[in-house]
């Protein structure tokens, strides 16, 4: 980025730590949303994955909740 013209970086964490409930619905679009997971990577069995991760984490919820603590983000800025 130096070598480009940009003068930074700049870092920022922006502190998370809460805790937040998630439903197996929003697990699943949390799964489908990663790159390595997209949905077109798996072809004719999508539906045969979806299904079995549904029922995984259908017999793992708590009242069909997960909690899960929020990371922080580390953010680097560099400027023009």
């Amino acid at each position: 980025m130096r070598a480009a013209g940009f003068s930074g970086p700049t870092r920022v964490t922006v502190t998370q730590g809460m805790v937040v409930q998630r439903s197996v619905d929003e697990i699943v679009s949390a799964v489908f949303s990663l790159s390595s997971a997209a949905p077109h990577l798996f072809a004719d069995r999508l539906p045969a994955f979806s299904e079995d991760l549904r029922h995984l984490l259908t017999s793992a919820a708590r009242n069909d909740r997960f909690a899960e603590r929020r990371r922080d983000i580390d953010v680097a800025i560099w400027r023009p």
